[in-house]
């Protein structure tokens, strides 16, 4: 049994906070980066990747049929960067996600939803791949969000969130060639 305070597999609210964000910034994630198959938030998000595929250790792209090429008989895909992606990524490994993404986001070009506690802000992650690139002009803005967030553990509704967090928002930018 996994106690909670052990676990990083506390998912993201669909209502409030997830629908919320993607008016705020105005679009809707098709990747979730840190995903995981117990927790479904299609309609919204179409594709994730969890533990066992390993986003930490590939390209974020996913794999969209060809509607140029398929026919009735055969199904052609294109690998391609998704327009936008989701990130609320497992506490124990956040440094190697916030430099995963912006190395990604600079590579593929997509915009991103991040949700992060607020005590992220004081570590070398935050400061190399969201404080200074934004500061150098880089468009990439967050903001606090105003409530606690009602994560959910295991699925299941738990208490509000005793950190606050704030939502970053990597705006779209093309790839780099």
């Amino acid at each position: 049994m996994t106690l909670k305070s052990e676990s990083g597999e506390w998912y993201t609210p669909i209502g409030t906070t997830f629908v919320d964000m993607c008016n705020r910034y105005g679009f809707i994630p098709m990747l979730d980066v840190a995903g995981t198959p117990n927790h479904n938030m299609s309609p919204y998000i179409n594709f994730y990747y969890d533990k066992k595929s390993d986003s930490l250790s590939q390209d974020w792209t996913i794999m969209i049929k060809d509607r140029n090429r398929s026919s009735k008989v055969r199904s052609y895909y294109i690998e391609q960067a998704p327009p936008g992606i989701w990130m609320n990524c497992p506490t124990a490994n956040q440094q190697e996600f916030l430099y995963k993404l912006r190395e990604q986001w600079l590579k593929l070009g997509f915009s991103a939803i991040v949700i992060l506690p607020v005590n992220v802000m004081s570590s070398d992650g935050w400061w190399d791949n969201i404080e200074n690139p934004k500061d150098a002009g880089e468009p990439i803005t967050y903001k606090p969000l105003y409530h606690r967030v009602p994560f959910l553990f295991m699925g299941e509704k738990d208490s509000s969130a005793r950190n606050a967090y704030i939502s970053v928002h990597f705006k779209y930018r093309p790839k780099v060639s």
